[in-house]
This record gives structure tokens, sequence and C-alpha cells, in this order.
């Protein structure tokens, strides 16, 4: 194993079935090891000082880090029960999923996007929202679209838009440039020149992700006693991505 594996856990309830969900990150995604562009530390600061109950929509093009921050609102206060619902998998299981959780203290939900077509599902968020209401459970929900141009139910459509919307940008190649350089100054790691500008156009773009990568294949050189060049972290890449 190259990095110590991290776990989110999140219960959901099946009538007289009671299930426990992993998901495993390679580093934890939380607010640190998210990179803010300056466009972007309002949302943080958003995210961060959210008061109990409050209801937050989170819109930002696809790679722009939604996930991670929904996941890092799960473990910013760890005293809270908190559930991170991923909709690009759950919306193929029964909708019955989404009962239960009034005793929840904060419910993140993951790419409302895909719930078009889906008017079953559609009515099961609609409630979902609902219950975080009564029960001042606070929820932070994700979508790639503005909710305006989505095709929803109408109640859902006004139930979403009806949440503080708080936009996600972007992060422009200059600033994540900056990140990433920044962290390779700080552990004096020993890069070949053209290692970022693989990393950024062939890996990801997200800070969250490419930090412990870049960390991992600094490890992984120093065993193979070898650069840290594109050539060597593309022999490195296959086994970071099926480490056990």
């Amino acid at each position: 194993m190259i990095l110590k594996s991290w776990t989110i856990k999140a219960m959901i309830f099946i009538p007289e079935q009671q299930q426990t969900l992993s998901i495993d990150q390679v580093e934890r995604s939380d607010f640190e090891h998210f990179y803010a562009c300056p466009d972007n530390q309002q949302t943080l600061d958003i995210l961060q000082s959210r008061q109990q109950g409050q209801q937050i929509i989170l819109v930002g093009p696809a790679l722009s880090g939604c996930s991670h921050l929904l996941k890092a609102c799960c473990l910013y206060q760890p005293s809270l029960t908190a559930m991170y619902i991923p909709l690009k998998v759950w919306s193929k299981r029964d909708t019955a999923c989404l009962q239960q959780l009034h005793h929840m203290d904060l419910i993140c939900v993951d790419d409302v996007d895909v719930l078009i077509d889906l008017p079953l599902w559609q009515e099961a968020m609609f409630e979902l929202i609902n219950t975080c209401t009564r029960h001042n459970i606070s929820m932070v929900v994700s979508a790639h679209t503005l909710v305006a141009q989505l095709d929803l139910w109408p109640d859902l459509k006004t139930r979403l838009q009806a949440m503080l919307y708080t936009p996600l940008r972007s992060i422009s190649s200059q600033h994540l440039r900056s990140a990433l350089l920044g962290l390779i100054q700080s552990r004096n790691l020993n890069v070949h020149p053209q290692l970022v500008d693989y990393l950024l156009n062939n890996i990801s773009r997200d800070y969250g992700m490419l930090k412990p990568l870049l960390i991992a294949f600094d490890q992984y050189c120093m065993r193979q006693k070898c650069s840290m060049t594109p050539f060597e972290f593309k022999r490195f890449y296959p086994t970071y991505l099926h480490h056990d």
C-alpha cells in the first residue's frame, strides 16, 4: 500500500435493513487539501461557517471540486453525524435509501443533475429536503448546472432554488501550477520540469488529488532510486491506481 487510506462511512437505512457504505479516499478530502483560488475563497468561507439547519447548493463545472468539498463538509466537524450521498451511485438503488434520515446532523448530496428523467428519485429528493427542513438538518447539494436550467419536477426545483446559491469556479492553470510548485518547494522534491505540465494535462486538475499523488510518486522514486520524470510516472501510476 502506497498511502494510508481514509474512509468516510455513510449509513443508509432500508426497510428492515441497515447498510454501511464506505467511500475510500487516497488522502482525506478535507478543506486543507483543497486549493482555493481567490475566486473560490468566499465559497469555502460559506461552507465552513454554515449554521445548523442551513441549506446550500454548490454549483460548479465538472472537475471543479464539488465532490471534494461535499466530503470536506462531512469531515469538517467530527462531532456531527454526517452523510455523503453520491447520486451517480445511489440513484441506481431504490429510493427507500433516502428515508429515515432524520437522525443526521448534515446531509451532503452530490450531482443532483443526474436526477433528470428519474421522477421517483426527484420526488424522494424533494421529501429528503422537507425532512431536513423539519428536523433542522444542514444540507449541502451540488450541481454542475444552474437549477433554473435543469429539467426537474417544479416542486423540487423550487426547493433547490430556495437554498443559498454558492458558485464554484474552475481553478485556472496558473493557480494550479502555483499550488503544485509550492508543494514541490515545501517538500524539496526533485521534480523534472515537464512533470507538472504532464500531470495537469493528463491526470487531473484537482489539487486534492494531485497532492497525495505527488507525495506517493516521490516515495516510489526514493524506493526505486529513480528521478521524478514523466517517464517514471507512467510506470508508477498503474500501481498507484491499483494499490490495496
